[in-house]
């Protein structure tokens, strides 16, 4: 489960052309560098309660735009996927049988296939 800001910023990361530039740059410097709200109102000579005012907005439109999209969900199951298919491939290559050389052949196909497609979901996903 990811804690409050780890959503915030991946979510920042998918839907950020959606925001606007001020609303980017206020997500950032609170989340990103980890700002506080009055390090952020001095910045800006505005209130703190303006920066909080923001942020809210902000984080509200990327829960909304999530709710109604959901591309960090989706980008969650894919890398539990890859996960999952990296473990299913290392396991594989340790219990390569010992049988015929076909049967072995094809074991170290499947075996090198999985790991393509690993690689293949890892690049897709992260591009």
């Amino acid at each position: 489960m990811l804690d409050k800001a780890e959503r915030i910023n991946l979510l920042a990361d998918i839907y950020r052309p959606l925001l606007s530039p001020h609303q980017q740059d206020l997500l950032h410097l609170s989340y990103g560098e980890d700002y506080s709200l009055a390090e952020i109102a001095e910045e800006y000579s505005i209130s703190r309660q303006a920066v909080h005012s923001s942020l809210q907005r902000s984080i509200a439109l990327l829960e909304e735009w999530e709710a109604k999209l959901g591309f960090l969900e989706r980008e969650m199951h894919l890398a539990v996927w890859v996960a999952e298919l990296e473990a299913l491939s290392a396991n594989l290559s340790a219990d390569v049988p010992s049988s015929s050389s076909q049967q072995k052949n094809s074991h170290e196909d499947a075996v090198r296939r999985l790991a393509v497609l690993a690689v293949e979901a890892r690049k897709t996903l992260f591009l």
